[in-house]
């Protein structure tokens, strides 16, 4: 299913759900829901200055809808900057206090300020609200990877890892944190592993290329 018709149908949904309990979603929540869509989609394809504008369509449309702060401060943090991005999920955050998204895109903005304190802080957060975020477990995992945790950066590859047992880039990842640990050894399994699920060049030649280091 596209993330347009989910959306669609989701707006559909919430509109009779609230409409059953005597308050009725207006048109503009609704077009902000689709304007919020379209902003994630068209950052995907990285189309930024579009995905600006719809994403800052739907906040006109619906002030309060805190996914669509939290994805244009996300777009701002892409495009380095960091001040309107932590004013973007601050307010996301105090719109919706159990958004794991803005925590994570929080945690990235620290991590580009070079805060690795508060970065760690809004990982756990969103790991926390939800624990099969993937990105947040591996966002944690790199931010604790310099700071030199490597056992935490790998214990959060690891569940990374549980979740998308079929993703060759978790393993590669966790394979490049296990060459800096005193048994870099560990990182063979891995990278066997990489080269039994893709077929991507780039990920196969660093594979071989780590593998050519241990053998």
């Amino acid at each position: 299913m596209s993330n347009a018709l989910f959306v669609s149908m989701a707006g559909a949904l919430l509109a009779l759900a609230v409409a059953c309990v005597g308050t009725p979603v207006t048109s503009d929540e609704l077009d902000a829901l689709d304007a919020l869509d379209r902003g994630i989609e068209l950052r995907r394809q990285g189309l930024m200055r579009r995905a600006y504008e719809e994403l800052t369509e739907a906040v006109r449309l619906d002030p309060k809808l805190a996914e669509a702060y939290a994805e244009r401060g996300f777009l701002y943090h892409l495009l380095s900057d960091e001040s309107h991005a932590i004013d973007d999920l601050g307010r996301a955050i105090k719109l919706d206090s159990q958004l794991p998204i803005g925590y994570n895109y929080r945690g990235l903005v620290f991590v580009a300020r070079g805060d690795a304190d508060n970065a760690l802080i809004d990982f756990t957060r969103a790991i926390q609200l939800d624990p099969r975020l993937r990105e947040a477990y591996v966002n944690r995992s790199r931010v604790y990877l310099a700071t030199g945790d490597l056992g935490l950066s790998v214990d959060d590859l690891t569940a990374a890892i549980a979740l998308t047992p079929n993703s060759p880039e978790m393993y590669l990842l966790r394979a490049q944190v296990y060459l800096r640990t005193e048994d870099p050894s560990s990182a063979v399994p891995d990278l066997e592993q990489v080269l039994g699920l893709t077929d991507d060049e780039d990920i196969i030649i660093a594979a071989k290329q780590f593998l050519s280091l241990l053998r």
